[in-house]
């Protein structure tokens, strides 16, 4: 049995995992599950910024997430998606931060793998392919991005780590843009040299 089976306590976390929700309380339980299952195998801080849902959401969060050590939840109105990204990572603990926001899933196992990977290195920001799939589940593409891209487009925030501290010295995403704020972030970063 692992330490945590045993109920000793979890090393601290290195990456919070923040995920953003408003009213899509069937694609938040397939989220915060799969998560749930990333959190048995990898000390993770799960950070859940809701934007006042009222489609049952709320009780998704106290089904999945329920509180305790290592879950932030915050449910108020917000004014849109990168407004609800930025409160999230800056109630987030871990050295790193991952949005993987409601309706997002990861495969826990290889999730695992790639937050141990990171945790092992210095880099700022890392970043993984993505597989974007349709609503009847198929895969229609693998989103993927080389270093020399990235001065000129985005790349899948699900699948990045970024350096907490690396967002709040640069001001995290800009609230102007309503859909592209991300692509902003992660050109801005690329442009402040980080690695």
């Amino acid at each position: 049995m692992s330490p945590t089976a045993l109920g000793e306590p979890r090393p601290p976390a290195r990456v919070s995992i923040v995920t953003i929700n408003r009213n899509d309380a069937a694609g938040l339980k397939r989220t915060l599950r799969a998560l749930r299952a990333l959190r048995v195998l990898h000390p993770i801080e799960q950070v859940i910024v809701d934007g006042a849902s009222t489609d049952g959401s709320l009780q998704v969060i106290a089904e999945e997430a329920p509180p305790g050590p290592g879950t932030v939840v915050v449910s108020e109105p917000d004014d849109g998606i990168y407004q609800a990204m930025n409160k999230g990572w800056r109630l987030a603990h871990g050295g790193h931060v991952a949005f993987v926001n409601s309706g997002d899933e990861v495969i826990p196992e290889t999730f695992g793998a790639y937050l141990d990977f990171a945790a092992a290195g210095e880099a700022d920001v890392y970043y993984a392919r993505t597989i974007v799939r349709d609503p009847q589940g198929g895969a229609t593409r693998v989103h993927e991005r080389h270093s020399h891209q990235l001065d000129r487009d985005t790349i899948p925030h699900l699948t990045t780590l970024t350096r907490r501290a690396l967002l709040e010295r640069n001001g995290g995403f800009d609230e102007q843009y309503r859909i592209c704020a991300d692509r902003d972030l992660f050109i801005r970063l690329r442009r402040a040299g980080s690695s």
